[in-house]
């Protein structure tokens, strides 16, 4: 499977230190956000539930054309 494509990617860093949120828009699935504890660390998570979330997306469609 190919890698999610994010774009419109943005992360910041919320309140402390060790509180960072990142989202982006997947194609192909929509906004998503992802916390972490650094910045790689949220960028991770993102790129993580992108993956899971496409996966289920392409699962569903599948269903779909099957029926």
């Amino acid at each position: 499977m190919t890698p999610p494509k994010i774009q419109a990617l943005g992360i910041t860093q919320e309140g402390s230190p060790t509180r960072w949120k990142a989202r982006g828009y997947v194609e192909g699935v929509g906004w998503l956000e992802a916390w972490g504890t650094s910045l790689i660390e949220a960028m991770a998570a993102l790129r993580a539930l992108a993956a899971e979330r496409l996966a289920e997306a392409l699962e569903v469609e599948n269903q779909d054309e099957a029926s």
